[in-house]
This record gives structure tokens, sequence and C-alpha cells, in this order.
């Protein structure tokens, strides 16, 4: 496995592991905080603007597919890029979906942001 791959999993594991531990810990929270921030085109358009750079970021140093870790982390790269491409271009659709599924969101976002984190640890650990 590239050095690359272990950098970015120690980078986004333990940001998962916190992600899936507050979406489960502090839903109500969460779900205030999302219908707020989608209510807000300029907030989604520069959050936009940060998901496509992360996305490119991750990309330029790692755009790797060989081993399931590796295709993990060039994937969320790939996603970031498009989710920032939709927010920029799509802020009142993105909004809407968002606010429509936000319970759907946290429940499945909180499980698999976990999943991962916990994943990519065993990875650094293992």
């Amino acid at each position: 496995m590239e050095s690359e791959t272990i950098v970015l999993a120690k980078i986004l594991g333990p940001l998962y592991i916190l992600t899936g531990l507050v979406f489960m810990g502090r839903p109500k929270l969460v779900k205030k905080m999302v219908k707020e921030f989608t209510k807000e085109e300029e907030e989604l358009f520069q959050w936009g603007m940060v998901s496509f750079v992360v996305g490119v970021v991750i990309l330029q140093f790692h755009f790797l597919w060989n081993t399931l870790p590796e295709i993990l982390i060039s994937t969320i790269g790939v996603l970031a890029i498009f989710k920032g491409i939709f927010y920029v271009f799509l802020p009142r659709v993105i909004g809407r979906i968002t606010q429509k599924f936000n319970d759907i969101f946290i429940i499945f976002g909180s499980m698999f942001a976990l999943i991962l984190g916990i994943y990519f640890f065993q990875i650094i650990y293992a």
C-alpha cells in the first residue's frame, strides 16, 4: 500500500469517526445545522468550492485504484469533486434534496462515517 494512502487514512479515519459519533450522539443538532445550512445558497456555494478543492487535492496526491483502501480514498476524492460541482451549480436542488432526506442522511451518514473511520483506523494500526 502506498504511503499516501496511509497518510490520508490517518487524516480521514479520525475525521469520519468523529463525524459518525456526532451524527449519532447529537442528531437534533445536526438536523438543525443541516436545515439552516441548506437555506443559504451562498453557503452551499462556498462549501461546494471547499469540497471541490478537497477532492482535487486528494486526487492530486492519491489517484490509486489497486487495493480496497486506495479505492476508497480515491473514491472519496472523486465524490468530493462531484459534490462540489453540484453544490456550486445546483444549490437550490441540493438544498431541497438534503432537507427532504435529512433524517435518512443522518442515520445512514452516521453509520457509514463510523464504519469507514474504523476501517481506516484498522488499516493504520493493524
